[in-house]
């Protein structure tokens, strides 16, 4: 990496404007050693300070940035010149320090608002904003959707993707809707800063909590089928019935043969068989009505999260959290 223009610039009278450097890759400038003004600093501390200046930029220099800006730092504690923030932001900047260079980029500039390179500086302090906001925010992705799939957020179409197919939100909680020919799929997600969530598609999804739907209608049918049965035999009980009081007038009317009086036992069979076994089907076909409503409207109002998971960046290496 190209050395860039640190200076340690101090301030003599009236401020003039020190040049930390032509641009980024520009070599640090030849500059004379002032102490800060109006400060006064000891003779000792001015030699220290300056010892840690040049080492600084030496460690600067070689890319060894944590300990430049600990140089730096300790430079102008000693001497608290503005030009040694900027130095100190450079070496924050390098080594992806975003919060702290920014930081101090702006105490520089508070501090010495006439300064030539103000231009640069808040140019370098847009560009590590966005930096930060980027890096607060999280990433949605939804792996083996259908060709074509539509990707809503909170209800809304979730827009462009980034180049890996992933939506960029701020930490928080989302409502996630895919939508596709084959079946839709909702749940909610967690946005966390940095970390990558995943919602898998499964394989046929169609509707979430398809399974119930079907559990829920075939049982109904169901219900519904044993119902109908039921109402077939109550039909018989009632021809049985009507058998049996014919059989009954025949028998007042004097016909007392075996025929007669078996024709009224059986008549009398079939009514207590064929009413009992309709009021025990329209029993168990009411009870299968009811638990198949009872599941579509579990279905409807429940809405049971997706798999998630995030990946995590550790110091000793990657680690996955979320729902399972």
């Amino acid at each position: 990496m190209n050395a860039i223009g640190l200076l340690y610039l101090a301030l003599v009278g009236a401020p003039a404007t020190p040049s930390p450097g032509a641009g980024p890759d520009a070599p640090p400038p030849a500059v004379p050693w002032v102490a800060a003004q109006p400060t006064v600093i000891s003779d000792a501390d001015q030699a220290t300070a300056r010892g840690l200046y040049e080492e600084g930029l030496a460690l600067f220099d070689d890319e060894h940035y944590t300990e430049a800006m600990e140089r730096f730092g300790a430079a102008y504690a000693l001497d608290p010149s503005p030009a040694l923030l900027y130095n100190l932001a450079r070496a924050a900047e390098e080594n992806g320090v975003a919060d702290a260079a920014v930081a101090h980029y702006r105490t520089y500039l508070d501090r010495y608002p006439g300064a030539d390179d103000r231009p640069e500086v808040e140019r370098r302090i847009r560009i590590l904003d966005a930096v930060l906001r980027d890096a607060r925010r999280g990433t949605i992705a939804v792996l083996e959707a259908p060709a074509g799939a539509r990707v809503l957020i909170n209800e809304k179409p979730a827009g462009d993707a980034d180049t890996e197919g992933n939506w960029r939100r701020e930490p928080g909680t989302y409502a996630l809707k895919v939508e596709s020919d084959v079946g839709s799929y909702s749940t909610r997600v967690e946005v966390r800063p940095g970390e990558l969530t995943t919602v898998s598609w499964a394989e046929a999804p169609g509707e979430r909590g398809s399974e119930l739907t079907i559990a829920g209608w075939s049982t109904v049918g169901t219900g519904a089928l044993l119902a109908a049965t039921g109402f077939l035999f109550w039909s018989e009980a009632n021809d049985a019935a009507d058998t049996w009081q014919a059989a009954v007038r025949d028998i007042s009317a004097g016909d007392t043969t075996p025929s007669a009086q078996a024709r009224k036992r059986r008549a009398e069979q079939d009514v207590a068989h064929n009413g009992d076994t309709a009021r025990l089907l329209w029993g168990l076909g009411g009870a299968a009505v009811a638990a198949g409503a009872g599941i579509l409207l579990y279905d409807t109002f429940t809405e049971a999260p997706a798999p998630t998971a995030s990946l995590i960046v550790l110091p000793q290496g990657v680690g996955v959290s979320g729902q399972f």
